[in-house]
C-alpha cells in the first residue's frame, strides 16, 4: 500500500530558478552562467556532505530515489560546478552543506549533519532556496519476525554470555537473587491464600463473602497480598453466579463452599505444592522446573535459538545508532542510522544500519497465530504527528509492509497498530469460564455477534472486516496494540523502516520468573487508547484498575493487567523496553554537540 504524508506538499522553486537548469527547472542553476563555476574539490566536498547527511538524491543531484551513491554524488558535482556562485540561493546551499566536511567515511550521525539539515530546512521555509533542494524519502515500513529482531537488534540482550552462545537459563533461575526474590513472593502468596480462605469460611452470607474479595483486592493492589492474576476475578464471578452453594464431590467437601474452596486449593497446589519456603534449595528446584520440559521449551525456544543466528550483525559498525547532544543541556537525542539499501549490503555499511541485509522476506507468522492477530496497520511518527496507512494488512502468509512516499528528511519512529483477539477472552472481568456457579445467574458480557459466535478461539486472518479507525476501541476480549520500532534517521531516496513483531515483547515478558509462576501476566504491547491518551492507561495511579473495564484496549483489564499488579516485577531477564518516540531525549554523557 502507498500513502503520503497528509498536508506535505512539494514546494515550488523560488527565486526564478525554473528554466535555468537544462530545462529541468530543478536544482542549482545548471546553465552557462555569469561568474566562475564551483571548483571540483569544493563541489566534491559539498556533495559528499549532501549525501552523508541524506539530502540527496534531490534537486541538488539526480532526483531519482533509487539511484546509487556514485550516480547521485556525480550528478550533484556536475550541477555544483555549473552553478553561478554569485546567486544568493547557491551561496545559501553551499553555506549549509559546508557545515559538514566528511573525510574518511560518511556518517549521518555526525552532529554537523543535524546542522546541515536544519540550515537547509530553514532556508527552504524562508524561500532562500527551493524546497526540492532538501530531498524526500520513499519509505517502506516492514513488520519483521521476532527471531530476526532478537538475533540482530537485541542479540546482546538475549545472549549475554556471548553472541555465539545460548544463555544458561538454569544458572539465572537458580541464582541467589532470583531464588531470594521468588521465595519472598511465594511466602507472601502462601499467606494470602490463608487469609483468603479464612475470610471466606468465616463470612456470614453472600454479601460478606464479596466484602472479603474486596478487602483482598485492596490488599493486592496495595502490595500487602499476592495471588495469581486470574484468581480473584474468577472467584468474584463464581460468587456472583451462586457458586458458593456448590459442594465439591471430588474432594469430599459436601457442604456449601466446597467447590470454591477446591478451586482455591487447586491453584495454590499448582503454585506451591512441593515447595519448602524455608529451604532455598527447594525453591531453586521448583524454579528449575520452569526452565525445563515441553512447555518451557515452547516459550523459550524462539528466543534463544536466535543466539546462533546473525551474529555478524553485532560486529558491523553500522549497527550502532546515533547520539547527538542537545545544545545547552546534558541530554542528547538517540536514534538509529538509516537502514542500508540492498546495494549497501556488500559494503559501505558504516553510514547505515544493515538489519534489512539479513531479512529473508518472511512474515511474523508465529505472532499471527499465537497472539490471534487479525490485521495490522503500519505507519510512522514525525515531530509528534502520526501518519498511518488506512488499509489493513492481513496475517495471510505474506510480508507485512506499506510504502509511504515523500517523507521528509528527519528522525521518524515507525509503528504498527495491531488488532486481534487473545486466544482466551477470560481476561476481562465478567467473562470468566465458570466452574462452580451457574452461567444463568451471571450477567452476560456484551459481545458483538461475530465474537460471540466463536468465543475462545482466535480469529483467522482476515475474518473480520476492517474498522473505520485503526485506533478505535476494540470489542471486549479483543485488543488494539501499538508496537514501536526504533527512532531512525530517514534520508533522501528509497529507504526502509522496521517494526518488530509484537511477539518480541511477549517473549521478553514471558521469560520472567514471576510470569512463569502465574503471579503476574506477561505485559502486552501498549493499548491504542493508552498510546493516544495517558489518562486511559491501565494503572493504579489513575484509578483504572478497579472499574471492570479494559481502559487501554490491550485485551486485559483490572486484576488481569500486569500494570495493575501490587508489586514491581524486579526480575526481568532483559532490559525493560524503553519508550520510543522521535522526540525523546536521553542522558548522553560525552556525546558531541548536535545542535
Amino acid at each position: 500500500m502507498v500513502r503520503s504524508e497528509q498536508g506535505w506538499t512539494r514546494g515550488r522553486w523560488h527565486l526564478s530558478l525554473g528554466g535555468l537548469g537544462l530545462g529541468l527547472g530543478l536544482g542549482l542553476s545548471l546553465s552557462a552562467c555569469p561568474g566562475p563555476p564551483g571548483g571540483l574539490s569544493e563541489c566534491t566536498s559539498l556533495c559528499q556532505s549532501a549525501y552523508a547527511c541524506g539530502v540527496i538524491p534531490s534537486a541538488l543531484g539526480n532526483g531519482i530515489a533509487s539511484s546509487d551513491e556514485e550516480t547521485v554524488v556525480n550528478s550533484c558535482i556536475d550541477r555544483c560546478q555549473s552553478s553561478d556562485p554569485s546567486r544568493n540561493d547557491v551561496t545559501v546551499v553551499k553555506e549549509c552543506l559546508s557545515r559538514y566536511q566528511p573525510t574518511d567515511a560518511v556518517d549521518v550521525c555526525a552532529p554537523e549533519c543535524a546542522q546541515v539539515v536544519s540550515c537547509m530546512r530553514s532556508a527552504a521555509f524562508t524561500g532562500d532556496i527551493g524546497a526540492e533542494s532538501l530531498g524526500t524519502s520513499n519509505v517502506t515500513v516492514t513488520m519483521v519476525p521476532a527471531d530476526l529482531w532478537l538475533s540482530t537488534k537485541e542479540n546482546a540482550s538475549w545472549c549475554p554470555e556471548g553472541i555465539g552462545e545460548v544463555p544458561l537459563l538454569r544458572e539465572y533461575y537458580g541464582g541467589e537473587e532470583v531464588v531470594g526474590t521468588m521465595t519472598d513472593l511465594l511466602a507472601k502468596t502462601a499467606l494470602s491464600y490463608d487469609v483468603l480462605l479464612t475470610g471466606l469460611n468465616g463470612a456470614a452470607d453472600a454479601e460478606a463473602r464479596l466484602d472479603v474479595l474486596d478487602a483482598m483486592e485492596t490488599g493486592v493492589f496495595g502490595g500487602d497480598y499476592l495471588l495469581p492474576a486470574s484468581l480473584l476475578p474468577t472467584l468474584r464471578a463464581e460468587l456472583v453466579a451462586d457458586g458458593w452453594a456448590t459442594p465439591s464431590v471430588v474432594d469430599g467437601d459436601l457442604v456449601p463452599g466446597g467447590c470454591v474452596r477446591q478451586l482455591i486449593h487447586d491453584t495454590a497446589d499448582a503454585l506451591l505444592d512441593g515447595i519448602d519456603l524455608a529451604d532455598p534449595a527447594s525453591v531453586a528446584a521448583r524454579l528449575e522446573e520452569e526452565v525445563s520440559g515441553e512447555d518451557a521449551f515452547e516459550v523459550f525456544s524462539s528466543g534463544f535459538s536466535v543466539c546462533q543466528q546473525n551474529a555478524d550483525y553485532i560486529g558491523v559498525t553500522g549497527a550502532k545508532g546515533c547520539e547527538q547532544t542537545i545544545t545547552g543541556t546534558d541530554k542528547c537525542r538517540v536514534f538509529g542510522k538509516p537502514m542500508c539499501s540492498i546495494g549497501d549490503c556488500d559494503g559501505g555499511l558504516a553510514g547505515c544500519d544493515p538489519l534489512m541485509c539479513f531479512f529473508e522476506q518472511l512474515p511474523p507468522s508465529r505472532a499471527c497465530s499465537d497472539l490471534g492477530i487479525d490485521e495490522v496497520f503500519l505507519g510512522y511518527e514525525r515531530d509528534g504527528t502520526k501518519f498511518i496507512d488506512q488499509e489493513p494488512l492481513l496475517c495471510d502468509g505474506t510480508v507485512i509492509e506499506a510504502v509511504f512516499p515523500e517523507v521528509a528528511v528527519s528522525v521518524v519512529t515507525p509503528f504498527a497498530v495491531v488488532r486481534g483477539r487473545l486466544k482466551s477472552i477470560g481476561q476481562i472481568p465478567g467473562m470468566e469460564t465458570l466452574r462452580c456457579g451457574s452461567s444463568e445467574g451471571a450477567p452476560a458480557p456484551e459481545l458483538s455477534e461475530e465474537i460471540a459466535a466463536d468465543v475462545g478461539e482466535p480469529a483467522p486472518g482476515g475474518a473480520r472486516s476492517s474498522v473505520s479507525d485503526p485506533f478505535s476501541d476494540p470489542e471486549p476480549g479483543s485488543y488494539c496494540w501499538v508496537v514501536h520500532g526504533d527512532a531512525t534517521q530517514v534520508v533522501a531516496g528509497d529507504r526502509a523502516l522496521v517494526v518488530p513483531s509484537p511477539f518480541v515483547e511477549f517473549l521478553r515478558e514471558a521469560i520472567k520468573p514471576a510470569s512463569r509462576f502465574g503471579l503476574i501476566a506477561p505485559q502486552l504491547p501498549i493499548g491504542c487508547a493508552c498510546e493516544l491518551d495517558p489518562s486511559r492507561c491501565e494503572n493504579l495511579a489513575n484509578g483504572n484498575c478497579r472499574d471492570g473495564k479494559d481502559n487501554d484496549g490491550d485485551g486485559l483489564a483490572d486484576y488481569y493487567a500486569p500494570e495493575c499488579a501490587g508489586f514491581v516485577d524486579t526480575l526481568p531477564y532483559y532490559e525493560a523496553p524503553a519508550e520510543v518516540d522521535a522526540s525523546d531525549i536521553e542522558a548522553c554523557a560525552g556525546a558531541p554537540d548536535g545542535s
